[in-house]
């Protein structure tokens, strides 16, 4: 499998993208010129988990109030006194917190992917397969259970090569294509197409805390792309 060397040479969007055509499973580490190393780990060409700077699982727990921050404070403890196991393993004691610690990664996974694409320059590497010589074991658990994230919150609106900027033409239809709408489409039609989907994906409609997420970035991918249309 042909990937650049450095992240300069494309994007990380244009990686992620080759490796879901490859349904890869393996290893994407990301170099910084500073020695930081950044690792995405990929299940049959989707990321699930990212070994980088940002919120930590407890950070999404605390947040939504789904633990009592007793019970992470004390697994916060238990990995300083050197238990190796991953957080959401420490708190996971019942199937329903379980299943919320599933959604936190999955919130976690997202949040730092989203800060890796601000990356403009970085060694790229990829390792096919999960081997214990190459991953430790925590994370192999991590992936091994993680939800896969789907194309649209991977990749969907994603920069992708530099070197070849959208002529405002196809900007136009690309946005357009997202409304559901043909390039015939006239401002009327538009405005009332994008007031239909608001009404219909906004987040107080949500049966669930998932859904909600999911709408949220719906609507805020097809805002971008009415503004892109009326301004």
């Amino acid at each position: 499998m042909l990937l650049p060397g450095q992240l300069a040479q494309s994007t990380l969007g244009d990686v992620l993208g080759h490796l879901l055509r490859a349904s890869a499973t393996g290893v994407l580490s990301l170099v910084r010129p500073n020695g930081s190393e950044h690792q995405i780990f990929m299940r049959a060409g989707t990321p699930r988990a990212v070994l980088s700077d940002g919120p930590r699982i407890g950070d999404f727990l605390a947040k939504e109030a789904w633990l009592p921050e007793e019970r992470l404070d004390r697994a916060i403890e238990r990995q300083r006194a050197g238990d190796g196991r991953l957080l959401g393993e420490l708190v996971c004691e019942t199937v329903e917190e379980y299943a919320r610690v599933r959604e936190g990664v999955r919130r976690q996974t997202i949040t730092r992917l989203d800060q890796l694409f601000s990356l403009k320059s970085a060694r790229i590497a990829f390792r096919s397969a999960l081997f214990d010589d190459i991953v430790d074991r925590t994370w192999l658990r991590a992936v091994s259970t993680a939800s896969a994230l789907g194309t649209e919150e991977f990749l969907q609106g994603r920069p992708r090569t530099r070197e070849r900027k959208p002529a405002p033409h196809d900007d136009r239809h690309a946005s357009l294509r997202l409304l559901g709408l043909d390039g015939k489409a006239s401002a009327a039609e538009i405005r009332t197409t994008f007031k239909r989907l608001v009404l219909e994906l906004h987040p107080d409609r949500a049966n669930s805390d998932v859904d909600r997420l999911d709408r949220t970035r719906r609507l805020a991918r097809l805002t971008a792309a009415y503004q892109r249309l009326t301004s």
